[in-house]
């Protein structure tokens, strides 16, 4: 009658418990506790006795004392309940106290090194992510103490006449207004003779900058016929330093491209292409259109590696329409990814100051290192914000944005550069 039902071994921690248990005449609420516990520390359900319909589906652990004495009590006021039954019934429910205490004890060491697995591995997790650190700042009232002011002939041929600080402040080409939002454009006053440069700014960062994240939150930017506009960053003896241009185009377009410009080796990586703006940055994927893969100054006429971003709010009037946006451009150990924010889209941790990239969406440019080892062909980077009319770029396709006549006579008129004006409300630089 008193035949051994099963035996259940379970470890916990440093103790090994043997429980036997036995059937009794009056058995459901013996196996209804030892049921719950069950659930309640894992065990395998093959190796328990069956429970009826009342038992519960889990027992908590702060009970197991009191059904243990219920246990005894129901037992014992059992007409058909033996003394020998009941010597039976105190060895169950004291193996039940013991097994109770030490699932107690055990669930608390469990808990504790579960709280400590989790903190590790938050560490782990921050320690991954890398965090930026604000170095440089160029806002407010002395935005423009962070630049230099360049005063030579346009590489790129352009009809501008870059002027020095001094020029661009008494002119009013370079101003910081007063809620402290950067202001740079071309000359808008002054009629010109066919083929004469007109007055603009070209202003470079004071220091280079190695691998960081470089942000810069535009409020306005230029565009129109003619206008060639830029921010974008170069290395010393270009091009053998690299040039990473961030935002450039030209006339009235719609769209921007960012585009990189090196010495001969580097390619971008198209299998890389994207379009799906929700992935992960882990993804090392970009969602902008390829242009083109080479981006050896030398071959077609430095048109570089270039990808171009076809949403409306990344350039020109579209930008401008929508409040501005803010670009980003970082430059570390998988390659160079360039991300474009319309103003209403602007993560929350770049506002707070505490960016991190790896929880944006994917780049709308990414040239991985797997084709254009960043080290080998970039060096620190000057940053640079310009404003360029015709040029190289600007003459041969200024009937194709339908500007009419030519762009040199087009420049003639200040009427025309109404619009060809930065407005910038910070450029930081982490790292």
């Amino acid at each position: 009658m008193h035949t051994l039902y099963t035996c259940i071994l379970y470890n916990l921690d440093t103790f090994v418990l043997y429980i036997y248990l036995y059937t009794f005449p009056v058995p459901s609420y013996a196996k209804c506790l030892v049921g719950g516990l069950a659930i309640v520390i894992g065990w395998p359900s093959a190796f328990l006795p069956a429970c009826g319909p009342r038992c519960p589906r889990k027992v908590d652990l702060s009970l197991v004392p009191s059904c243990a004495v219920l246990v005894l009590l129901k037992l014992a006021s059992s007409s058909s309940t033996s003394v020998h039954d009941l010597h039976h019934v105190s060895r169950l429910a004291s193996s039940l106290l013991l097994l109770a205490a030490l699932v107690r004890a055990n669930s608390h060491d469990h808990a504790a090194a579960d709280h400590n697995l989790r903190a590790q591995r938050l560490a782990k997790k921050q320690d991954g992510a890398r965090v930026f650190n604000l170095v440089d700042s160029a806002e407010g009232p002395n935005f423009f103490d962070s630049w230099a002011f360049m005063t030579f002939d346009d590489p790129t041929h352009g009809l501008v006449q870059y002027v020095d600080r001094d020029t661009a402040f008494a002119k009013g080409l370079a101003y910081v207004r007063d809620d402290g939002i950067a202001v740079m454009r071309v000359d808008n006053t002054t009629w010109l003779a066919d083929g004469q440069k007109r007055n603009s700014v070209r202003i470079h960062t004071a220091k280079s900058y190695g691998q960081g994240l470089f942000i810069a939150d535009i409020l306005q930017m230029p565009y129109g016929c003619s206008v060639w506009p830029a921010f974008w960053s170069n290395g010393a003896n270009w091009p053998a330093g690299g040039e990473i241009d961030v935002i450039e185009m030209i006339h009235n377009s719609t769209s921007n491209q960012s585009t990189l410009h090196t010495t001969p080796g580097c390619h971008l990586d198209t299998s890389r292409y994207n379009p799906d703006p929700k992935q992960h940055i882990s993804a090392k994927t970009f969602t902008g259109q390829v242009v083109t893969t080479n981006c050896d100054a030398a071959v077609d006429n430095n048109v570089g590696c270039g990808i171009r971003n076809d949403d409306p709010s990344s350039y020109g009037f579209g930008l401008n329409g929508a409040g501005g946006g803010v670009v980003a451009a970082l430059w570390n150990e998988d390659g160079i990814r360039i991300w474009h924010f319309a103003r209403a889209n602007v993560p929350a941790d770049i506002d707070a100051k505490t960016p991190n990239p790896d929880t944006w969406p994917a780049p709308v440019a990414f040239w991985s290192t797997d084709t254009c080892p960043t080290s080998q062909f970039f060096t620190d980077q000057s940053f640079i914000f310009n404003i360029t009319l015709c040029g190289d770029l600007g003459n041969g396709s200024f009937n194709e944005y339908d500007c009419p006549g030519t762009c040199s006579a087009w420049v003639m008129d200040p009427a025309h550069f109404r619009t060809a004006i930065w407005k910038v409300k910070y450029f930081r630089v982490y790292q």
